[in-house]
């Protein structure tokens, strides 16, 4: 099978996997032949890994956005002009008559809207990934689209979304949000396809775990990803620090970056016993936190209305962590979460609940360590990359 995938991320800049190119990784391995079109929508430079480089069955073609140095007018010139840079290329295979039997998308669709339709019209089926709702879930965080544009992106967004014959969401509540803002389109497929990884940790039953002995009274929280809006950072440190002052034991960890980085350092220089930021770290770097914490933390924001499964828990169930939940009420993670019994979950914003979950989950003692079993047992059965991947075949 001949696969095409846009996309405005496929791994990370030094090259370690992403969502995209371990899903890349699991088709060429079952022989099919992928092309990439990577529109790549941060302003770092990629260095492929050699695996990807030497891959006869596979071509990565980067792209790299816009980035004009003109404020709030940057991020428009970003979006409405970046995906023409992978045009010539879409063109140059038409005009040789190049056809794919899958093409293979990601939301938002509006990102690379210059080039879907035209992937379209030389793919014969179609699948679309869709996390993030555009421009709602954007707009209810940062609220820095200009009102009078909303209307307008979201009817572009449908249309895009129009195109696709098969849509994918990664879980009920969703695919439920995906049906009420999108509506109904004619002939178009609609399922779970869940999230994936391709790291899966040891295997619980096979080692002991020292994080977890009883002698041991430190309890570290351990929170990964970009340090923006939406995340539930703030909110999250301060939910520590409140812990902190109860049971001294109790210390995050944060890794990532972004423009609430300072935040987080001033929190740091404040409080140096409770908070700890580690900065922008290797995948390998990270995983190395991960292995020493005891409780991965997923933190969003309240009143947003799309409903979120955060893909940092998948790290944290590959390293055998119990997830602190602190997510939206339209999320069903947190049900999941507890449902699973991986973990514990509370309103996202309620920093007095959040402290309360806390320090219930750091006098858990052997309670923490049969949840990190339970969330890697249950990552190797549900989301698997190889599993995802023939759910989107359709094999």
């Amino acid at each position: 099978m001949k696969i095409l995938i846009l996309t405005t991320k496929f791994c990370h800049p030094d090259g370690s996997p992403w969502l995209v190119s371990e899903l890349t990784d699991e088709f060429t391995r079952l022989g099919h032949q992928v092309t990439v079109l990577n529109v790549e929508w941060t302003r770092s430079s990629i260095q492929l890994s050699d695996r990807h480089q030497q891959n006869d069955n596979l071509e990565v073609n980067i792209f790299q956005a816009i980035h004009a140095e003109l404020g709030m007018l940057s991020v428009a010139i970003r979006w409405a002009l970046s995906s023409f840079k992978a045009l010539p290329f879409l063109l140059k295979r038409c005009l040789s008559r190049e056809r794919y039997d899958l093409m293979i998308g990601f939301s938002p669709c509006t990102a690379l809207y210059a080039i879907l339709p035209l992937a379209r019209s030389i793919s014969h089926d179609s699948c679309l990934i869709y996390w993030d709702f555009f421009p709602v879930h954007n707009q209810e965080i940062s609220g820095k689209a200009p009102t009078f544009s909303l209307p307008i992106l979201k009817f572009v967004e449908n249309k895009l979304v129009g195109l696709f014959s098969r849509v994918g969401c990664m879980s009920d509540k969703n695919l439920e949000f995906f049906n009420r803002y999108f509506g109904a389109v004619q002939k178009q497929q609609r399922s779970i396809i869940p999230i994936w990884t391709s790291f899966f940790g040891d295997d619980p039953s096979s080692r002991p775990n020292p994080r977890f002995a009883p002698a041991s009274r430190k309890v570290v929280l351990v929170f990964g990803g970009q340090l923006v809006e939406g995340r539930g950072v703030i909110e999250l440190c301060e939910a520590v620090i409140m812990a902190h002052r109860e049971d001294p034991d109790i210390s995050l960890v944060i890794c990532g970056a972004g423009f609430l980085s300072s935040r987080v350092l001033e929190l740091q220089e404040r409080y140096p016993a409770a908070i700890r930021y580690a900065g922008q770290l290797s995948r390998e770097a990270y995983f190395g936190i991960l292995g020493m914490s005891h409780i991965g933390v997923v933190a969003t924001v309240s009143n947003v209305s799309v409903p979120t499964f955060p893909s940092k828990s998948l790290d944290y169930m590959a390293c055998g962590l119990p997830i602190l939940a602190s997510v939206e009420a339209a999320s069903d993670f947190g049900d999941f979460v507890e449902k699973n019994n991986i973990g514990k979950a509370c309103p996202a914003g309620d920093i007095a609940s959040m402290k309360a979950a806390i320090l219930e989950m750091a006098t858990s003692g052997e309670k923490l360590k049969i949840m990190g079993n339970n969330g890697n047992r249950y990552l190797r059965a549900n989301h698997s990359v190889q599993h995802v991947a023939h759910l989107i075949i359709g094999d």
